[in-house]
């Protein structure tokens, strides 16, 4: 049995929203989307207008998304400019069910080394190791690309508004971020000359984050990224992954025959399989940031463009069927070697 380095966290203090449902996230449908053969259960929810009881003006369009494990805990993302966010995270209990109808939301403090001027993360991720940096409880790290490219941390917990901490410069534009518990590193996803996405690992003490290794090139315009248990990853690719953990990178269209994608990679950087998402949900239009609660099986896909959330349910284990239907859509995919 593979053991979590997850540990339990504590509920994070947050500013409630109203509870008219004009001010909370809708269902728009329920659907199927195909993936190695396998149908998996697909809801649409709206959540353009998560902040409409802070500010009528404000919309949330999704760029950074994170799961907090233990407390099942959903933050989401977006531009820090006062049309949309306004430096508020938007924060859901999803639940087994992935029900995001009654969000809340927690105002971040305004950074430090651009005073007046609001944090809009393009990249969260929890530390779950409970050491180094952004370990706290309530911790949240950000990465974020206005102005000048940093990362910091956030105590959703205190406040408001929510400190923001611990900057850290970094030299790339860092349009996704996940913590791989499995390697204790942080990985961003960075943005190079021609569009060309590259992960990159940082290692971590309590206040810096360090380059580790070489990136490696992941999916054209990729955007999320989160860690994705390899028994999860086995089930979707149809095919069999020994590795503890995989990186699943959430990728927006690149060119017109290219559209939104998701991408398994080993932590190696070891290309494992790629899905084409556009022919089964025709709304996807720019898919930025991406999450996963391995305990309900629940992917999350945020859609910048649309304001929403896409939740793929009872993502799977791997079982002989889906082995068997390995290649059944045409999908790249290349096998891990152990």
């Amino acid at each position: 049995m593979r053991e979590h380095m997850w540990r339990a966290t504590g509920v994070a203090c947050v500013l409630a929203l109203s509870a008219s449902t004009a001010w909370a996230g809708s269902l728009e449908g329920t659907s199927t989307i195909t993936l190695s053969g396998n149908d998996y259960t697909l809801k649409t929810w709206v959540v353009g207008d998560d902040l409409d009881g802070i500010n009528p003006d404000y919309e949330l369009q999704p760029e950074g998304m994170t799961f907090r494990p233990g407390n099942g805990t959903l933050y989401v993302a977006g531009d820090r400019d006062d049309d949309e966010t306004d430096g508020h995270l938007v924060v859901d209990v999803p639940g087994a069910s992935g029900d995001l109808s009654t969000p809340t939301a927690i105002l971040m403090a305004d950074r430090p080394d651009d005073l007046g001027k609001k944090v809009g993360p393009e990249g969260l991720a929890i530390n779950t190791s409970g050491a180094g940096y952004g370990a706290g409880l309530s911790d949240v790290v950000f990465s974020e690309t206005k102005r000048t490219e940093i990362a910091g941390v956030t105590d959703v917990a205190g406040g408001p508004p929510a400190p923001v901490s611990d900057l850290v410069n970094t030299s790339f534009e860092w349009d996704g971020l996940c913590y791989v518990s499995s390697l204790d590193m942080f990985c961003a996803i960075e943005e190079h000359s021609g569009d060309i996405s590259k992960a990159q690992y940082y290692t971590h003490t309590a206040t810096t984050l360090s380059p580790f290794g070489d990136p490696f090139v992941v999916s054209d315009q990729g955007k999320g990224v989160t860690a994705l248990d390899g028994y999860i990853a086995s089930g979707l690719l149809g095919m069999e992954i020994t590795d503890d953990q995989v990186l699943a990178v959430a990728a927006k269209p690149a060119s017109v025959a290219v559209g939104n994608r998701l991408g398994l990679f080993a932590t190696d950087g070891t290309p494992l399989g790629e899905f084409d998402l556009d022919p089964y949900v025709a709304e996807f239009a720019e898919i930025e940031c991406i999450a996963v609660d391995e305990d309900s099986k629940i992917l999350y896909l945020g859609d910048e463009e649309t304001g929403r959330i896409y939740a793929i349910h009872d993502v799977p284990e791997p079982t002989t069927l889906a082995l068997a239907a390995f290649g059944a859509l045409g999908m790249l995919a290349g096998r891990r070697r152990r």
